[in-house]
């Protein structure tokens, strides 16, 4: 065979786009059968019965990759952070992942959520949330963040209906592959407030290169708007920084 690996790789993928349409629960048995057809496959193999074994050793990676995807959906549908619902605003409390990113209107952070203080209680909650913040429009300094800064902050939850309008599928799976459990909003900056006075991780050193370079990039390509950037500063921006929040529509394109 030229392409050994070639059949193996697609029943893989078969099995990760059968779980993604179906939307599965990982079901334990699963793991049982796996390891049975791959134990078949090699048995057969041993036994000079290369149709058989063949026939075995694809349906064990087409159940790895069912099992793989449905794991990970099962995974992300039972975390508390996704299932919390709360109207009105929330108390979090939690870590700066990367950078913020800069949009013309809006800073994006997404945040390992650790705390989450609702209904008079508070309780400890694993997750990513993506957090959006508006620019202020009486302050002339942006949000000034780094990734492994500790954060308190106050936001509402986004539902999982706000999408579906015009992105009934792709939302939802796109937070997925990101890992994020949930999106908030909140309505100025001043409900953040920075808990640790210094940032000596080893994220936090390369998110303060970053934002320095990006700092830069403002003051040397500034837009018409406040917080925004020239085309030619937006472009750098998105070779240098791999941002690119702040181009035009035409240029994205």
């Amino acid at each position: 065979m030229i392409f050994p690996l070639l059949l193996p790789a697609l029943s893989f993928i078969f099995g990760l786009i059968l779980a993604l349409v179906s939307k599965s629960a990982f079901p334990s048995w699963l793991i049982f059968v796996l390891f049975l057809t791959l134990i078949a496959g090699w048995f057969f193999y041993f036994k000079k019965n290369k149709s058989l074994s063949l026939t075995f050793i694809l349906g064990g990676f087409f159940a790895c990759g069912f099992s793989l995807y449905s794991w990970q959906y099962q995974e992300f549908q039972n975390n508390p952070l996704h299932q919390l619902k709360a109207d009105g605003y929330i108390d979090f409390k939690g870590e700066i992942l990367k950078s913020p990113e800069r949009r013309p209107d809006r800073d994006l952070l997404t945040i390992e959520i650790s705390e989450v203080a609702i209904e008079n209680r508070v309780e400890k909650m694993s997750g990513r949330l993506r957090l959006s913040i508006p620019h202020s429009t009486t302050s002339e300094k942006p949000l000034e963040l780094l990734a492994g800064d500790q954060i308190d902050f106050s936001a509402c939850l986004n539902s999982e209906e706000s999408f579906r309008n015009f992105f009934p599928d792709f939302m939802p799976r796109y937070l997925r592959s990101q890992k994020i459990e949930a999106r908030a909003y909140t309505k100025s900056a001043l409900l953040i407030k920075k808990t640790n006075k210094t940032n000596l991780t080893f994220i936090g050193f390369f998110s303060r290169l970053r934002r320095g370079l990006q700092k830069r990039i403002e003051a040397d390509f500034p837009g018409k708007g406040k917080f925004t950037l020239s085309k030619e500063g937006a472009i750098l921006e998105a070779l240098l920084l791999g941002e690119d929040g702040r181009l035009d529509s035409q240029t994205d394109q």
